[in-house]
């Protein structure tokens, strides 16, 4: 039997890069494992003058003047730029595991034992966990986020 616990879409822009937001959800007594579905979308920016924009701020902010030059010719070699959304979790007992993988569409199970990678096993304790949503880099203006969490029990 499966019941949600969490059901989450949410716009992300540029400014909010670099952040992480959590999302707390409660564990039934008896859970044997949860299911967590986390998307994202776009996943790549497709307008090249919007690109072309981002990269010459990086340009101005991170590459000395004489270096610009030389390396103008990389801009090619960085496209297209990505959104980049991870996840992590915490159980009542603190850090569960996460998932820094770059598809934007993925599926998890955390359970005592063969939990998916990046997940540590463990006992599935009832109480108060949280799913942390961390916004590396958001390119696109939105990009949106699904995520849900489900516990799965006999």
């Amino acid at each position: 039997m499966q019941k949600t616990l969490l059901e989450i879409t949410q716009a992300l822009l540029p400014e909010q890069s670099r952040t992480t937001t959590y999302y707390p959800f409660m564990v039934g007594a008896g859970c044997e494992a949860l299911r967590i579905r986390f998307s994202y979308a776009p996943k790549a920016l497709a307008d090249e003058a919007a690109a072309d924009a981002i990269i010459d701020v990086g340009f101005q902010r991170y590459v000395l003047p004489e270096d610009r030059a030389a390396l103008n010719a990389l801009r090619r070699e960085v496209k297209p730029l990505v959104n980049l959304v991870t996840l992590s979790l915490d159980a009542p007992d603190g850090y569960r595991g996460a998932a820094h993988r770059h598809d934007p569409e993925q599926e998890h199970v955390v359970r005592a034992a063969d939990s998916s990678y990046g997940f540590a096993d463990g006992p599935m304790l009832p109480g108060a966990w949280r799913v942390g949503v961390s916004a590396h880099a958001v390119i696109t203006r939105p990009c949106t986020v699904r995520l849900t969490v489900e516990e799965e029990r006999r």
